[in-house]
């Protein structure tokens, strides 16, 4: 019996995207969002020029702003 592959990676030829499969024993569903959201801001600093610290600015002033917009939907009455 062979042991499965933690993750897979796929490429959607149609749309030109990455399908990335990762086993839920592995890694949780915040793990792999924190990581994504991690090769987002890399991503888009390398582009743009930012350095590695004007991109963490950036990511924590758009995850503020997000938790600005839906915090209230957590609030207690």
């Amino acid at each position: 019996m062979s042991a499965q592959p933690a993750y897979r990676i796929k490429e959607n030829e149609r749309d030109g995207k990455w399908i990335v499969e990762v086993s839920k024993d592995t890694v949780s569903r915040e793990q792999i969002s924190s990581f994504l959201d991690y090769l987002v801001v890399e991503s888009l600093r390398k582009k743009s020029g930012l350095t590695e610290d004007e991109a963490d600015a950036l990511a924590r002033e758009a995850k503020r702003g997000a938790w600005e917009r839906v915090s209230h939907l957590f609030e207690e009455s």
